[in-house]
């Protein structure tokens, strides 16, 4: 039984002549008490300040009204049913609000247009390229907004910036999402949801469970499967992923996205050299993005399309600019200078933007915005990673500690992890509190554990290299340690996550 509630409580050491307790104390603690005494077993019950926080992130229903403790008001009270993992980083970004799309119409068509011919039954390959910030993530953003998901099945998968080190990660998780399994499901419940899933696309295609299962690391229920060839196995789970899909096609269009192609790792990319001469005989469209320098291993197909995004134009780049600020002009100097040191990028504008308002350089007139300082008292740094560490150097050293050791962590880190960590856990949620207001760092998910994301995968990389090699060795080591010790019960899962940062701390015990 789970309740919680959120609002303010003192935290401190209270003691009297028998005993001392470090403990919250406060009318909210009263109420999470409250709710947890309504919960039933097994269940997690919030408050409807709780639910406000966390109602993007999962699925709730009303528990009606609560009384007592001594409080003559009721509290609505909400039941968690289970979370929303099927966000990405730009869907939670868009309920913040996201900055203009500009300069992309073209790209969009070409988009769309590819899965017009899919949906006539011609699959597609689709190839996005473009320096980190250009907008890959955002152009397929857009593209989902604009078709909908009314008669197409997506599924997207992200390689994470460690991804090479650990095998065939993003089809781990692809499964997962197809057959809903959620972290709570017992073994029995897994099999099941994904005995029907199979069923009702096709009864004949019962014989790739075990493969499945094996994949998710679950019994394959097979002794066949376990004592296979490792290769041979492989190459059955590849073809349990691509038979499974090709059969989806033939209900609904499909559109499977992997991105960030250049941290994957080599299984994965065999299984998207396996499964792309299949494409071409199914209602498919597999994107797949990645950074220039990147060589992909698929050989050239006349259903091949590629889009290498470029930099926005000088109108475009003023446009996204105007609004941002919501301004019907800008200050004569400031458009210059903005193309000259964002070029162009869309994430260079926008985070180029942010750091002219936190330095107070700009100020607002009306609906317009004139330049409070000289232009040569305004330092906007030449390069996005210049931009990005001028803003973590002006956070408090607090802030800023907890964002290093969170980039050590990994693009994504839970809360649970760092408070491991970092030296003022009590400090910790303001801390994160501040780098979310600066928009450095997004909260991701609330369950099964609260989880934060860097907002762009460049954000990790400065705020990694502004630590000292043999301080991000020390962390790398400390990291898997405390994974270790958090993680006890579920240690299988994160072998090559913990594989990584031994070998990156030189921890060889």
């Amino acid at each position: 039984r789970i309740g919680v509630h959120t609002g303010v409580v003192v935290v401190g050491a209270i003691s009297d002549k028998a005993r001392v307790d470090y403990t919250a104390v406060g009318d909210a603690t009263s109420v999470a008490v409250r709710l947890q005494q309504s919960a039933g077993v097994g269940q997690i019950v919030i408050s409807e300040a709780t639910y406000r926080l966390v109602a993007d992130y999962c699925r709730v229903q009303p528990c009606g009204e609560l009384r007592g403790l001594g409080r003559t008001e009721q509290v609505q009270a909400w039941e968690v049913v289970s979370i929303r993992d099927d966000l990405s980083r730009l869907e939670v970004g868009a309920k913040r609000g996201l900055t203009p799309f500009v300069g992309r119409d073209r790209e969009l068509q070409l988009l769309s247009d590819c899965f017009e011919k899919v949906r006539a039954g011609n699959g597609q390959i689709a190839f996005i390229s473009g320096e980190p910030g250009i907008g890959k993530s955002r152009l397929l953003h857009e593209f989902r907004q604009r078709l909908g998901v009314t008669d197409v099945t997506w599924h997207e998968r992200h390689a994470m910036s460690v991804g090479q080190a650990i095998a065939i990660y993003p089809l781990i998780a692809w499964p997962k999402r197809t057959f809903q399994i959620e972290e709570k499901d017992a073994e029995s419940v897994i099999g099941e949801k994904m005995l029907q899933t199979v069923l009702s696309l096709d009864g004949s295609l019962q014989p790739i469970l075990p493969y499945l299962r094996y994949l998710l690391s679950l019994d394959p229920g097979d002794a066949t499967v376990q004592t296979m060839d490792p290769r041979q196995r492989r190459g059955e789970i590849f073809d349990a992923l691509r038979r499974m899909v090709l059969r989806a096609a033939e209900g609904r269009p499909q559109i499977v996205i992997f991105e960030d192609l250049h941290w994957m790792d080599q299984a994965t990319e065999e299984f998207l050299a396996f499964v792309a001469d299949s494409v071409a005989t199914g209602r498919v469209l597999l994107i797949l993005t990645y950074r220039p320098g990147y060589v992909h291993q698929l050989s050239e197909r006349s259903y091949h399309m590629r889009i290498a995004l470029d930099t926005l134009s000088t109108e475009y780049s003023a446009a996204m600019t105007r609004t941002m600020l919501a301004a019907a002009g800008l200050p004569e100097d400031l458009q210059p200078l903005i193309v000259r040191k964002a070029e162009g990028n869309p994430f260079f504008i926008e985070e180029v933007v942010k750091t002219l308002q936190e330095t107070g350089a700009l100020r607002q007139a009306g609906d317009h915005y004139l330049l409070a300082k000289p232009l040569d008292e305004v330092v906007v740094p030449d390069t996005i990673q210049d931009v990005l560490m001028a803003r973590i150097d002006r956070l408090q050293e607090g802030p800023k500690k907890v964002l290093q050791l969170a980039a050590v962590i990994g693009r994504e880190f839970t809360r649970r992890l760092l408070d491991r960590l970092t030296d003022t856990p009590a400090h910790t949620e303001a801390y994160l509190q501040e780098l979310k207001a600066l928009d450095l760092i997004h909260e991701k998910r609330v369950l099964p554990e609260l989880a934060y994301v860097f907002k762009h995968a460049l954000t990790q990389d400065v705020a990694y290299n502004s630590l000292l090699a043999r301080r991000r060795q020390e962390l790398h080591g400390l990291i898997g340690q405390a994974m270790e010790a958090l993680y006890t019960d579920r240690l299988a899962e994160q072998y090559e996550v913990l594989a990584y940062h031994f070998a990156k701390g030189e921890d060889w015990t």
